[in-house]
């Protein structure tokens, strides 16, 4: 979901910024777009300048020619000549690989990043708030190629609009089939899972002859949980949805407590929201418990 420019820090500090997150939850991936004004960024110079060269000495990052449509002609292309025919023709600008040093304040591995006329992004193994840097640092190196140095403080007004996403790996304590309602697990256990049950019954392994209930063992387990959050603008009429997806961290971690959680939040609110969500959880077990 896209946030109000408020959200984005107007001074990102030349460290990155550590986000905290409790030992159970780990930051993994990060995305950042921003959606900016024309003004921002100088495309007509940057068509007549090696950018490739730029992002290459300053992040170790190389362009991504899977993300390019060329014709057969033009398959032996250079990359320069490639991302100033991107530019002049008003294209997206994407290059994977490399990191951001900082040396003792910090590092992260960078998985894209790129830039178009209206736009910059950056997608980290980290948080968002590293992935902010990332962008950062991508606008003013840009900047400087053209031979005018602009900071960004300078430049933040220009930004419309910023969209996140956050990926954590997350112990909650108890495995994701918790999160069903006790209706629905106590389906799956009397109906599902018992031996003489529907679970049996699916499938081929349970159709082979002479073979007795005891030799086959039913198990259930939740592959994904994912939910549409729906904005709507009473206004205007325009709606946007969102996304929440927990699913298991691993093929290995299924009804275990290892879970990959992704959402469209910054990864300050990333990680309050799972902590409100362990938290009720948790609550909800004491009284359950307890009566």
């Amino acid at each position: 979901m896209n946030k109000h420019p408020s959200s984005l820090r107007k001074s990102i500090e030349e460290s990155y910024y550590q986000e905290a997150s409790p030992p159970e939850i780990t930051a993994e991936r990060a995305t950042v777009r921003i959606n900016i004004a024309p003004a921002a960024l100088p495309t007509q110079v940057l068509a007549f300048v090696d950018v490739e060269k730029i992002i290459f000495d300053t992040f170790r990052s190389t362009l991504n020619r899977s993300r390019v449509s060329l014709p057969p002609e033009a398959a032996n292309v250079n990359n320069k000549a490639i991302v100033q025919y991107l530019i002049q023709n008003d294209k997206p600008v994407v290059f994977s690989g490399g990191f951001d040093d900082r040396g003792e304040t910090g590092f992260v591995n960078i998985v894209e990043l790129g830039f178009g006329s209206q736009s910059i992004f950056a997608r980290v193994y980290g948080t968002t708030g590293q992935a902010e840097v990332v962008c950062k640092q991508l606008l003013e190196k840009l900047w400087s190629a053209t031979g005018l140095e602009r900071k960004w403080r300078e430049l933040v007004e220009y930004v419309n609009l910023v969209a996140y996403e956050s990926s954590t790996k997350v112990d909650f304590g108890f495995p994701m089939k918790d999160f069903l309602s006790k209706v629905l697990n106590g389906f799956l256990s009397d109906e599902i899972e018992r031996k003489e049950g529907f679970g049996a019954r699916m499938g081929n392994i349970g159709q082979q002859p002479d073979r007795s209930d005891d030799s086959f063992l039913i198990v259930t387990s939740c592959r994904k949980l994912s939910l549409d959050v729906d904005v709507i603008d009473t206004l205007t009429g325009k709606s946007e949805t969102s996304n929440i997806e927990i699913i298991p961290h691993t093929v290995f971690d299924h009804n275990r407590n290892l879970c990959k959680v992704q959402s469209e939040l910054p990864f300050e609110d990333h990680v309050e929201m799972l902590q409100k969500l362990i938290s009720k959880y948790k609550r909800a077990k004491s009284v359950s418990d307890s009566s």
